[in-house]
């Protein structure tokens, strides 16, 4: 239906800008910051298009609900609407990384805490 297509062409989109910000950040992805943002916004993309098993991914370990983690992420969520999670996964108004940990304030004023784990970046507080 149209819905479906609509979120191919965001997600579409969402990976286009993903991509542009990755190559023009003179490589971006590599450093700690490009990351950090990564994550978030493979995250808060999985959460807009109901993917939790996606964004259970990206969950480390003291966030991760124990028996079904999509569900309880789905539950957690059930309130807020996707286009909040698709303009913050856009719009990271600010990156803070310390050491092994990272703070990242969204547009909409939420901060999402993340912890780098075995090398990879995971959301700690989601």
């Amino acid at each position: 239906g149209t819905m479906s297509r609509h979120l191919r062409i965001w997600l579409a989109a969402a990976a286009a800008v993903t991509i542009a910000l990755l190559a023009s950040g003179c490589g971006v992805g590599s450093t700690d910051e490009g990351k950090v943002s990564e994550t978030v916004t493979v995250y808060l993309t999985a959460l807009a298009v109901g993917d939790y098993d996606v964004a259970c991914g990206q969950l480390a370990e003291p966030a991760k609900p124990e028996d079904d983690c999509a569900a309880e992420l789905e539950a957690s969520v059930a309130g807020i609407s996707p286009g909040e999670f698709s303009d913050d996964a856009d719009g990271k108004a600010r990156i803070e990384v310390d050491g092994d940990a990272a703070t990242v304030t969204l547009e909409s004023g939420t901060t999402l805490e993340l912890a780098r784990v075995r090398g990879a970046w995971l959301v700690s507080s989601p």
